[in-house]
């Protein structure tokens, strides 16, 4: 920072001195002039003197005003380079519940490029979360998996409020169709009743509205293995 204001010092500094030397040189040949042509070369003091201080007057006031003009005049380029203070922007971040799905939408958009949107499927995991983990270890813990251009996200159970805060993350995710389907996904100890279908649809109906998007859904029943 030093190194780069040297130069406009320097710079000032020669000018006040090629300032002060112009105006001392006019003087002194003004007032030559005037002891030559109008003072028939006196050298009486009484004579000089009133010259000497005429003299002093001048170059006093000559300075002044060319101090003031050169200050007038570096203020005036200064404001006019001057750049226009811009105001800085900080870094965006996701809010809200756009962070949630930041990591997915990197990890496809890395994996799959510019279209991903078309070349990956989207499934929303509801059910009981003991057969959600049953069937897909780890979903809810990592709230999403892909593999073989499927993305299963962990949606939770039908019967709970709809996280709205999901849902519209879901939407920014991906625009228009932000689900390929629904998988309900049932334990084997559960028997698909008229009761249970018509608790499942209106969590469905709950969850279409935040989402804004009426999603296929598919049972996925758990059987029982001896494996």
């Amino acid at each position: 920072m030093d190194n780069v204001n040297k130069p406009a010092a320097i710079s000032v500094a020669a000018t006040v001195i090629v300032c002060i030397a112009a105006v001392t040189l006019l003087v002194l040949l003004g007032g030559l002039a005037w002891w030559l042509w109008a003072m028939d070369r006196a050298t009486q003091w009484e004579t000089l003197r009133p010259l000497i201080a005429t003299g002093f007057i001048i170059w006093g006031m000559a300075l002044s005003l060319l101090v003031l003009g050169f200050m007038a005049f570096r203020l005036l380029i200064k404001d006019k380079v001057k750049p226009s203070a811009a105001p800085v922007r900080q870094p965006t971040r996701p809010a809200g519940g756009e962070a949630l799905y930041a990591p997915l939408k990197k990890h496809l958009h890395a994996r799959y490029r510019l279209h991903w949107r078309r070349k990956v499927r989207l499934l929303l995991v509801t059910g009981d979360e003991a057969a959600i983990e049953q069937l897909v270890p780890g979903l809810r813990q990592q709230r999403w998996l892909e593999g073989q251009r499927t993305v299963l996200i962990y949606g939770g159970s039908l019967l709970s409020e709809p996280d709205s805060e999901q849902y519209a993350a879901l939407r920014k995710l991906r625009h228009g169709r932000p689900l390929d389907g629904i998988v309900r996904v049932m334990p084997s100890s559960l028997t698909l009743t008229p009761q249970i279908s018509e608790s499942d649809l209106r969590g469905l109906e709950k969850n279409r509205e935040p989402l804004g998007y009426a999603a296929p859904v598919w049972l996925w029943k758990l059987c029982d293995s001896e494996w």
